[in-house]
């Protein structure tokens, strides 16, 4: 099922995650985090999220509050739906 917000782009993804991970400097966002778009077999929309060289760490702990661990695919790797990233564009420090 979509939701008005299925519109989002990866790159309004990519860029309000790197708000939200600001507090931690110690990573080159533009080289250890990648987020892609992908449709499912019934038309629905995924956002894969790929968090690279220890970036993991700090994206783990912002995406637990609006995802939980079911979207968590292994070191590094999210899969997220359309109703989880409207949830991440509505954190307060966003």
């Amino acid at each position: 099922m979509e939701t008005l917000n299925s519109h989002i782009s990866a790159h309004e993804v990519w860029k309000a995650l790197e708000r939200l991970l600001q507090k931690h400097e110690q990573y080159e966002l533009e080289d250890d985090l990648v987020v892609k778009e992908s449709i499912t077999r019934t038309g629905g929309k995924l956002y894969v999220i790929r968090a690279l060289n220890g970036a993991d760490a700090a994206v783990k702990s912002e995406l637990a509050t609006v995802s939980g661990s079911r979207a968590y695919c292994g070191v590094g790797t999210w899969v997220l739906r359309v109703a989880e990233i409207s949830a991440l564009f509505r954190k307060p420090s966003l």
